[in-house]
């Protein structure tokens, strides 16, 4: 990557962390960087291209096995990998739903999701389906993850808080993604193998 690229990429996930992808404006990047908007656009063309060059960052850091010895707990290895990545840049959830696997890691963590599938013995396009199904789920977790420690970092008050705070306070959001991602994968072998 670019020296200025990289710069954008930095710059551009300390917007993302403060103020969420609403706030992640070309204009907002320029004026991190001190450079006009027309300098900035030499470098990167829109908005998209910035998702890309994030889920670039974020996916070069997922931990992959060596091998696939167990399918799922492959799939449940790499997605927990791409879980905590996403939750170390708060916010970044939401730049991977704005986009498609279209930079090299990215494209790397959706063709090994898919090889454990078929390792699985889910033929295409089943595959690439129950790959979306999975990455769908990822996603939702963590959203909710940020939006919950976020209720319980501001607390707010009004009826029926109480009850609900209480039982965000006692959540293993860990152990509770990894059982839900279990059941994710375990309806996906149910729906193709009966």
């Amino acid at each position: 990557m670019k020296p200025m690229i990289e710069k954008i990429v930095e710059i551009s996930i300390k917007i993302l962390v403060r103020g969420g992808i609403d706030r992640l404006t070309m204009r907002a990047i320029a004026d991190e960087l001190k450079i006009s908007a027309t300098a900035l656009y030499r470098h990167i063309s829109n908005k998209r291209q910035i998702y890309y060059q994030i889920s670039e960052h974020i996916c070069q850091k997922i931990k992959y096995p060596q091998t696939i010895n167990d399918p799922k707990e492959y799939l449940i290895e790499i997605n927990s990998s791409f879980r905590n990545e996403l939750l170390a840049i708060k916010h970044s959830a939401s730049v991977f739903g704005q986009i498609i696997p279209n930079s090299p890691e990215h494209i790397k963590f959706f063709d090994k999701n898919m090889e454990a599938l078929i390792a699985m013995g889910i033929k295409s396009p089943q595959c690439f389906f129950s790959v979306k199904i999975i990455n769908n789920y990822v996603m939702a977790s963590v959203w909710d993850e940020e939006f919950f420690k976020d209720i319980l970092r501001h607390k707010p008050k009004g009826k029926g808080v109480n009850y609900y705070l209480s039982h965000l306070n006692n959540i293993n959001y860990e152990a509770n993604f990894k059982n839900g991602l279990n059941a994710v994968i375990d309806g996906i072998i149910k729906q193709y193998f009966g």
